[in-house]
């Protein structure tokens, strides 16, 4: 019930819904979410898809196939989702671009995301 809430919402709903707002419980249950399923296409990638295709962990050149596909996927509404929860706090999505500054600019997305709305 709450996977389709607030993960299959914003995909099947919001996808490049880059307008409005989304407010913390919205927004922190989707990167929930997203972590979880990320995870668990881990585990698959490493225990079942990766012996099936030969990779190893020595020559295995980052993510495997089902974590690479879900990344892509979800890309543009995880985007989507962190320019509403921008808004929803009274600041411009072009905030978003602070994710290019190394640490400190990770940093101050991450405060800016759990700040209060105004």
């Amino acid at each position: 019930m709450e996977l389709n809430r607030y993960f299959l919402d914003v995909i099947k709903n919001h996808y490049t819904d880059f307008d409005g707002k989304a407010t913390r419980s919205q927004f922190w249950h989707f990167v929930l979410y997203y972590a979880l399923i990320y995870f668990v296409l881990g585990l698959l990638d490493y225990f079942i898809l990766n012996p099936m295709l030969g990779i190893t962990f020595t020559n295995g050149k980052g993510g495997g196939l089902l974590e690479t596909l879900f990344t892509l996927i979800v890309f543009i509404p995880t985007l989507a989702i962190g320019v509403r929860r921008l808004h929803d706090i009274g600041m411009s999505g072009w905030w978003m671009l602070l994710a290019f500054i190394p640490i400190v600019g990770t940093l101050a997305l991450l405060y800016l995301w759990i700040k209060t709305n105004k």
